[in-house]
């Protein structure tokens, strides 16, 4: 249908479309968003983070929707002017529920350079950006509005950088801790199979026979408890089944789906090389037990979680996921370039914690006593002393960011 619309389109005109959430960062519409950044002035685009009434626009779903409005442009139109054509992502705190709310709310949106804008009980967050930068970030416009909270936002390319900012608002003090970033794909040589290769060359078997393989199959919430993972089932190999165990199998295991509300990590570490049709097994170039170790901990670190959502794909509110190739164009922490005595003291975090249940990732920024105390290690491996005070600030932004996503309920008399 878009392409339709921009086939018939007149330069000038405009395209009003409700499209699925991954028009933002989805692999399969990449070309979607080449055609928009490309051919249209991309004005606006609106998401709801309203989990009471929904992250849809549309009468017939439940999932996660975006409306677009964009202006053809014309042959007389050139790149000169890409700077100071300005896209506005607006972020539904709270959905209009009448037509009349939503004409006040989109008279307020047009007439005011506020990042916060209201009209009777609807909210919304306004982020610009500019079309230079809506084109440099084609793959991944999501990044721009991965949390509802415009702090966490503005510091994100920080983050990517290698540049961990914390504001301790109660002592006045701002700490910033540098380490080397990288994307994923620079330090890896495999990255598994997908669900599709797992079903076409693996059969699961109710126990073990000779000829089969260990493997992880699963994503339920036990199998997402802990850091460290063991096999949980048989497979025997058909087709190119036993090749590819050969070729792929790994430690590192990374989720292609992920529900955030019921994960407890991220990442994962297998006692033994293991192939999964959930989770994508990761090889390293230089396969070095210390160096899976450092990369699992960072992954499951409060930066890593958020590098993970601004990149992700939303299918529905919690419901996310990261395919091979977003996982490959992640920015991660580059253990190439960390010293052996580093990566031995991330190893050691990692062994620390690797049994311990952080619970539900929403929950640990509310009950936070495991989640403070692992990043402080983190922290201090790398070479960073940071008080408690600066990471609890952090923590609240992303528990009241979480909150308004997927409905949390606060729970502070928990919080340690």
């Amino acid at each position: 249908f878009l392409y339709l619309a921009d086939k018939y389109l007149k330069k000038g005109g405009k395209l009003c479309f409700v499209l699925p959430k991954n028009l933002l960062s989805g692999v399969s519409w990449f070309l979607a968003r080449a055609l928009l950044a490309s051919k249209y002035h991309i004005e606006h685009i609106v998401i709801s983070y309203d989990s009471e009434n929904g992250y849809n626009f549309s009468e017939s779903t439940s999932l996660s929707e975006c409306l677009l409005i964009a202006r053809k442009k014309r042959e007389n139109e050139n790149n000169e002017n890409n700077a100071n054509e300005i896209t506005r992502f607006v972020m539904l705190l709270r959905k209009p529920t009448t037509s009349v709310e939503a004409i006040a709310l989109a008279n307020q949106l047009l007439k005011t350079d506020d990042r916060y804008v209201e009209a009777g009980d609807s909210q919304a967050f306004v982020v610009k950006v500019d079309r230079n930068t809506l084109a440099e970030y084609i793959d991944n416009w999501g990044r721009f509005v991965f949390l509802p909270n415009l702090a966490i936002l503005d510091e994100l390319n920080n983050l990517l950088s290698g540049i961990i900012r914390l504001k301790n608002v109660r002592a006045k003090k701002n700490i910033e801790v540098k380490i080397p970033m990288t994307k994923l794909n620079d330090i890896i040589t495999s990255i598994g199979v997908d669900a599709h290769q797992f079903n076409d060359n693996f059969r699961i078997v109710s126990e073990k026979v000779p000829g089969c393989l260990e493997i992880l199959h699963g994503g339920s919430e036990d199998v997402r408890k802990f850091m460290r993972v063991k096999s949980n089932a048989y497979a025997l190999p058909k087709n190119k089944g036993e090749e590819l165990f050969k070729k792929k199998s790994g430690k590192l295991l990374l989720p292609d789906r992920i529900r955030v509300d019921t994960a407890h990590v991220i990442s994962m570490v297998s006692e033994k090389p293991t192939l999964s049709n959930i989770f994508y097994a990761v090889r390293l170039r230089d396969e070095n037990e210390n160096k899976l170790k450092a990369l699992c901990l960072w992954l499951n670190t409060t930066w890593g979680i958020l590098t993970i959502l601004a990149n992700r794909q939303e299918t529905e509110g919690a419901w996310i996921r990261l395919k091979m190739s977003q996982w490959r164009l992640l920015p991660v922490l580059d253990i190439t370039k960390l010293e052996e005595d580093k990566l031995k003291r991330l190893a050691e975090v990692f062994d620390k914690f690797k049994d311990k249940d952080l619970g539900r990732i929403p929950e640990q920024f509310v009950n936070y006593n495991l989640r403070l105390k692992l990043d402080k290690a983190f922290l201090k491996a790398v070479g960073a002393e940071v008080d408690k005070d600066a990471l609890t600030d952090l923590y609240e932004k992303i528990r009241s960011s979480m909150e308004q996503w997927i409905g949390l309920a606060e729970d502070s008399s928990k919080k340690s």
